[in-house]
């Protein structure tokens, strides 16, 4: 059980910093489209 929520807990973290990732991928996106501009 305490495998289970660790392993659990590991995969909420990863895709918590995915989301993260992304957010930060869009906005760095939308900074060069606007130094393009």
């Amino acid at each position: 059980v305490y495998v289970d929520l660790l392993i659990s807990n590991l995969v909420f973290t990863f895709s918590k910093i995915k989301n993260q990732f992304k957010f930060i991928e869009s906005e760095f996106g939308k900074l060069k489209f606007k130094a393009d501009l």
